[in-house]
């Protein structure tokens, strides 16, 4: 689990990684910005929702700020499944 973590950081871990690799992460996406630049939905698109959880930072951030880059996502992704914990 990469937490903490911006969209430029995520997407050289993911990309630095082998696909084998990659399925074994997973990155909490609350230090990732929304709008205006729509970093959520690039990492989303680019990466896949799968790879990702919700996770608040809190205390060192609101909480509402995760909820919000999910309400603020475009309408293409606005349904886009978190990763699914249960197989961990």
């Amino acid at each position: 689990m990469v937490t903490a973590a911006g969209r430029e950081f995520i997407e050289e871990v993911h990309w630095g990684l082998t696909p084998i690799e990659r399925e074994a992460v997973l990155y909490d996406f609350s230090w990732v910005w929304g709008p205006p630049t729509d970093e959520l939905a690039v990492l989303f698109r680019a990466i896949g929702s799968a790879r990702f959880v919700y996770g608040t930072m809190w205390p060192l951030r609101l909480t509402q700020g995760a909820r919000a880059n999910l309400a603020l996502l475009p309408d293409d992704l606005a349904d886009a499944p978190l990763a699914d914990l249960s197989r961990w």
